[in-house]
């Protein structure tokens, strides 16, 4: 996927990981589950999509060396109302993926 441009508007309560001097790694739940690294230049920020594909909803990250590690939550799971008639999920273990990010 190409980088695209937009202005920079946190939204999320959960600080970015920082990589490099100005670049934040991020993680957001929708389309599948995604990481995200953003540059930042000035007011603006450029997104590039690193992994997509986290279907249990990525809730942190973290970086070792040039490795992010992608921690998913099974947030449904959780989230699942009391006194639902919907059936539970199964339970099943949680995951932290690896993926490569270069160089800071």
């Amino acid at each position: 996927m190409a980088p695209t441009s937009s202005t920079a508007s946190p939204t999320s309560r959960d600080p970015p990981t920082v990589i490099g001097k100005a670049a934040v790694l991020i993680v957001e739940g929708g389309d599948g589950g995604k990481l995200e690294k953003v540059t930042f230049a000035g007011n603006t920020g450029k997104v590039e999509l690193i992994k997509q594909g986290y279907p249990d909803g990525p809730i942190a990250v973290t970086v070792v060396g040039t490795t992010a590690s992608v921690c998913e939550g099974q947030l449904s799971a959780m989230m699942r109302r009391p006194g639902s008639s919907a059936p539970a999920p199964e339970p099943k273990p949680f995951k932290a993926t690896a993926v490569e990010v270069g160089k800071p």
